[in-house]
């Protein structure tokens, strides 16, 4: 349960091809991460490409590998999101929006005891050659928020120490974004 929460927190975008050009019908494999830093702190920006590494290392721990953590976006805006581990599948279904501009893409989804939203920003990814491409794209969140929304989905996983060190320095750097790309 702990692994899976951890999933949908990070799954969970930088381009600037917006999503109202994207067919994202159809289901994605996850192929890697994706940490960006927006900020204008130099230092900041220095301790988050150290910092990358630590992050794919999380990814990894909670399933988030090649071909092993997919996301399907079906029809009347419904998502279904889930890794593939030794204990089978194990993931969420909800909805999604697309706002107007293309750029934020809010997940909603609901548990037996709330609704949860995040929002995030989607772009297409690119291909090899640099074009936009239809089969694939990159979703990012803020990482503050990201952390936030994790540790009030699961208090199992707010009291993880691995966990509360890692969301307390998410939540204290600004400007920093985690994410993934995705393709068919």
């Amino acid at each position: 349960m702990k692994k899976n929460l951890l999933t949908i927190a990070l799954i969970a975008l930088s381009f600037s091809v917006s999503a109202t050009n994207l067919s994202l019908s159809g289901t994605y494999a996850f192929k890697e991460p994706k940490v960006e830093y927006r900020g204008a702190d130099m230092l900041l920006a220095m301790a988050v490409t150290g910092f990358k590494e630590q992050i794919n290392i999380l990814y990894l721990q909670n399933g988030l590998d090649k071909n092993r953590a997919y996301i399907q976006f079906k029809s009347k805006n419904r998502f279904t999101s889930w890794v593939v581990d030794k204990e089978g599948n194990k993931g969420i279904d909800g909805t999604y929006t697309i706002a107007p501009d293309g750029k934020n893409i809010d997940f909603t989804w609901a548990d037996k005891k709330k609704k949860y939203t995040i929002r995030g920003e989607i772009t297409s990814a690119q291909n090899p050659s640099g074009n936009p491409s239809n089969t694939g794209f990159v979703i990012m969140f803020d990482a503050s928020r990201a952390a936030q929304t994790a540790k009030t989905i699961s208090p199992e996983l707010a009291k993880d120490e691995q966990f509360t060190t890692i969301a307390t320095l998410l939540e204290n750097m600004p400007g920093l974004w985690l994410g993934a790309v995705f393709a068919k």
